[in-house]
């Protein structure tokens, strides 16, 4: 099964989740620009009726500001350094919750796992995403993306 649905909605579901969780108001794009440097990558996995995997990708800039926005203190404060991996985690923890219920709702079957985050150089494209791209409104970039298939028997 193609990841549409899921695309679809995130599509819908991230920029509402970026602005609840961190102040953050993004719009989806179709004309992103390259990620240069190294990106963050937070990858968490769900079970349910379907099985896969969300990610959030983003530079460190962009989840920098995340964080700094969510704990309220500038974006260069050297404090929120140790909080950005943890906070890129909680925003696709968030963000995973939102869309599992859609897709699913209320089942007591559907379970997500713990966000793992990591940074990668920009050009590697070793696992194949289907994604979606958005730019916040300082100019940064962040992809939501899925793969997923129908829960073997």
């Amino acid at each position: 099964m193609q990841a549409d649905p899921v695309l679809d909605l995130l599509r819908e579901t991230t920029p509402r989740i970026l602005e609840q969780v961190a102040f953050v108001f993004a719009d989806l794009t179709d004309e992103a620009e390259p990620f240069t440097g190294d990106v963050l990558e937070a990858d968490i996995d769900f079970n349910g009726p379907m099985v896969g995997t969300l990610r959030l990708t983003t530079s460190a800039a962009c989840a920098a500001n995340l964080a700094a926005s969510l704990l309220g203190v500038e974006a260069d404060d050297p404090a929120i350094d140790k909080y950005v991996s943890d906070v890129l985690g909680e925003t696709l923890n968030m963000l995973c919750g939102a869309v599992l219920l859609q897709l699913f709702g209320a089942v007591d079957s559907t379970h997500s796992g713990v966000p793992f985050v990591r940074a990668r150089p920009a050009n590697d494209t070793s696992v194949p995403f289907e994604a979606v791209s958005f730019v916040t409104d300082d100019g940064h970039r962040i992809d939501a993306g899925a793969v997923w298939r129908k829960r073997e028997s």
